[in-house]
């Protein structure tokens, strides 16, 4: 979609269309090698060391983070290629906020990336067995009746969060507490008690996060049709990232590390904001000149 969106923005302002596969490639390696390098910084992480990089390795990594190598990978590429970045970078940017808002309803799905407990009409409750219910039931938050408690759950297994599906994945630990077979366990019933047991309400962080996202993205189309100055599109995503990871983040129910008050995510959302804005005073200053 990235391609098929950028490369009809490249054609629009003569850009060589050609490269714009061989760069997003580089664009997705360079951000997977920063995502997985985050996981560095992860408490969990300790003792793995470089082994981060394995595929066999769990955990997706931060998307910021894939971002920010993203960029970096994609700049390099067009500069070794002696290519114009201002105007590459343009007619990439707004694809950025769809690929985000994209992701952000993985994050949903996923049960990663929640917002904190919310005690208004705006919260929402995840599913017996997601992560999120799973964090609640650890930190003695919520509870649920003996017979429907698992194990530990394997960190491994994929984590699906609507429906059936997602109680189905935990019945192998539920039968090892129980001290049965993983077929003797699987029953409607069962499933039917299951789901009764939710998290607390939460913020819709990632549904937030993704309507911010392509409603900035859909902007970001039209300051691109009608700017023409270079680097106008490109200043617009930066800014309007920073400010959805600003804003956002604060209501995050994991913000990680923490430096003055702001999370990791969020001093890189504040230095893409200032780096938008200082590319558009420099445009603006251009122009007056």
């Amino acid at each position: 979609t990235a391609s098929v969106t950028t490369g009809i923005r490249a054609r629009r302002r003569a850009l060589d269309t050609t490269l714009l596969a061989p760069a997003l490639t580089v664009g997705l390696i360079s951000g997977w090698v920063f995502g997985r390098a985050s996981l560095l910084t992860d408490p969990a992480a300790r003792g793995v060391g470089w082994r981060v990089f394995s595929p066999m390795q769990g955990g997706g990594g931060s998307l910021t983070y894939f971002g920010v190598g993203a960029a970096i990978g994609v700049i390099i590429f067009l500069l070794l290629r002696r290519q114009p970045v201002l105007p590459t970078a343009d007619a990439v940017a707004p694809s950025i906020l769809f690929a985000v808002g994209i992701a952000k309803i993985g994050c949903l799905m996923s049960g990663c990336c929640e917002g904190a407990l919310c005690s208004n009409a705006f919260g929402i409750t995840y599913p017996y067995g997601s992560a999120v219910h799973e964090r609640h039931l650890a930190e003695n938050l919520i509870t649920v009746p003996a017979d429907l408690k698992y194990e530990e759950a394997d960190p491994k297994s994929e984590r699906l969060t609507f429906g059936h599906l997602q109680v189905l994945r935990y019945e192998t630990k539920i039968g090892t507490s129980r001290g049965t077979d993983e077929r003797s366990v699987v029953t409607t019933e069962l499933v039917a008690r299951a789901s009764e047991y939710r998290s607390l309400p939460v913020w819709p962080l990632p549904i937030m996060a993704s309507i911010a996202a392509i409603a900035c993205g859909i902007a970001a189309e039209f300051v691109f049709r009608r700017s023409t100055k270079q680097g106008t599109t490109l200043a617009f995503v930066l800014c309007a990232y920073g400010a959805i990871r600003l804003i956002l983040d604060w209501l995050l129910a994991d913000r990680g590390h923490v430096a003055i008050g702001m999370s990791a995510a969020q001093w890189i959302g504040a230095f893409a904001f200032a780096i938008g804005w200082s590319i558009y005073v420099a445009g603006r200053s251009r122009r007056a000149n």
